[in-house]
């Protein structure tokens, strides 16, 4: 679970007011790369941090993303 920035909220992430919290806020969710269960799904992590694969339609810009990997050059 994680919670959305508050620059992902002002852009219009989804976040759980009712529910699921990480450190008093929030939970948000965000998609992943694999594909759903249909052509137009992608599947995402919910609130409650599961993966699902199905219910969001790619096209919709209130998912979040997250980074794979941090990675520090030096």
């Amino acid at each position: 679970m994680c919670a959305p920035t508050a620059y992902a909220k002002a852009r219009g992430a989804y976040a759980d007011y009712g529910g699921y919290k990480v450190d008093g806020e929030a939970a948000g969710m965000w998609l992943l790369r694999s594909p759903g269960d249909y052509s137009v799904f992608a599947a995402h992590v919910n609130y409650g941090g599961y993966v699902s694969s199905y219910g969001f339609n790619v096209y919709d810009d209130n998912l979040g993303v997250r980074p794979a990997m941090w990675i520090t050059l030096k």
